[in-house]
Formats: C-alpha cells, sequence, structure tokens
C-alpha cells in the first residue's frame, strides 16, 4: 500500500500516458523487488485499493496501461478496487441498502468483464474477511444478492478468503464456526450449504497445503473454482 501510494503521488494532475505507464513499471519493479514471489500478487492488488480510494480519476488510465503491460496484473488492480470499495466510509453499515449501493459500485467502477469479475471478487473477498465472526451479516448477502450473482464467482471469493484467513490464524475457530452456521430460513440454508459450508470446508481441509504451495499472492485475484481445486 506504500509503495501504490508513493507511486501514485506522483501522477501529477496532467498526466501524460507516458507519466503514468513509467510509473506502474516503478511500482511492479518495487513490488516484485521486495516480495516473496509466493505472496507478490498481493503486492500487486494494492494498487487497486489505493487508486480506487485516493485517485479514482486515475482508474481507467491504469487499466488502459496495466492491460498492455499484463492481464494478470489487470485482475490484481481490479480485485483491489473491489476490496477497496467495501471499505470506503460510505459503506460501513452493513445493511440491505448498503449492499445494494456495494453492487451497484461494482457496475459502475468496472468498465469491462475482466474488471467487473474481479471487482466483485474483491468486494465478496473483504466482506468474508470482515465479518467472517459474524457470519449473520454473510448471510444477509447471500440470501439479499445470490440470486442476482453467479455463484461460482461468490463461492470462489469466499474460499480464497478462508484459505487467507486459515493460512494468517490457523488456531482461530471462526472458520469452522462459519460452515457449521445454520440459517434458519430454509431457502438461505439450501444456499448457504451450497455455497459456503460445503465449498469452504472441503478448500480449508483439503485444498489449503496445495494453495499455500502453489503461493497464496495468487488468491488476491478471482480465480475459478476449477483453478483453485488444480
Amino acid at each position: 500500500l506504500s509503495f501504490a501510494g508513493r507511486c501514485l503521488e506522483a501522477i501529477t494532475s496532467r498526466h501524460t500516458g507516458a507519466q503514468v505507464r513509467t510509473t506502474l513499471e516503478r511500482f511492479i519493479v518495487l513490488c516484485d523487488a521486495n516480495s516473496d514471489e509466493a505472496y507478490v500478487g498481493a503486492a500487486y492488488e494494492a494498487l487497486g485499493l489505493a487508486t480506487g480510494n485516493l485517485h479514482p480519476h486515475l482508474l481507467a488510465d491504469i487499466d488502459h496501461h496495466l492491460a498492455e503491460l499484463d492481464e494478470e496484473l489487470v485482475a490484481y488492480f481490479w480485485h483491489g478496487v473491489g476490496r477497496g470499495i467495501y471499505f470506503a466510509p460510505t459503506n460501513l453499515r452493513p445493511n440491505v441498502e448498503t449492499q445494494r449501493f456495494l453492487m451497484k459500485q461494482v457496475q459502475q467502477e468496472s468498465s469491462h468483464e475482466l474488471a467487473r469479475l474481479n471487482t466483485l471478487s474483491g468486494l465478496i473477498w473483504a466482506l468474508v474477511l470482515v465479518n467472517i465472526r459474524h457470519p449473520e451479516i454473510i448471510e444477509a448477502f447471500v440470501r439479499d444478492n445470490l440470486s442476482e450473482l453467479r455463484r461460482e464467482i461468490f463461492t470462489s471469493a469466499l474460499c480464497s478468503a478462508c484459505v487467507i484467513w486459515r493460512d494468517s490464524s490457523p488456531e482461530d475457530r471462526s472458520l469452522s464456526a462459519l460452515w457449521k452456521h445454520r440459517p434458519a430460513d430454509a431457502r438461505t440454508a439450501e444456499l448457504w450449504d451450497a455455497c459456503v459450508s460445503d465449498p469452504c470446508s472441503r478448500m480449508v481441509n483439503d485444498r489449503y497445503p496445495a494453495l499455500r504451495k502453489a503461493g497464496l499472492g495468487r488468491l488476491f485475484r478471482h480465480r475459478s473454482l476449477s483453478e483453485l481445486c488444480v
């Protein structure tokens, strides 16, 4: 985040394409030189969070130049933008109106499919990590929004977030409490089993060692469930 903030501050109000590209190249070099290879994706993703929250007028320019450098970087960038949307002060209250506004922002901020996919994934990723000890908040999101989402995107983002939690807090029991949570509403309970409990428990219990070996930094962008299971 510090690298991203400092690099973005160097882009002047009357910036040129060359200045933006040079700044991005400098950011990438800083990330590569100072990150363990297994976690460099987490460093790349911070650029999206810093841009979306502090320099939103640069979103389109950065997206354009990152696409010329590496499409993988575009995915990390927009995942960070999605995470930043969740942490915006205007979105702090966990109610239905806020959830609808969050989903609307995802559509407004992202201008193409790769951007939308990763912005949504980053948003869900943050939602899960912030509220992992409060499954009723995640339940409300499932109940109110999952009919409008592709379930695979929600589930893969949730699983990625839970793997990160497992790695950073291995003794914490919040994950098992999350997948043992049972919504009172029958329809929501069915969705919960299919999209949260079953895939999350399998991913954390069965796939975590392989994912960690492959490098957890790669989870800081959208990965399909099939990719997570390879």
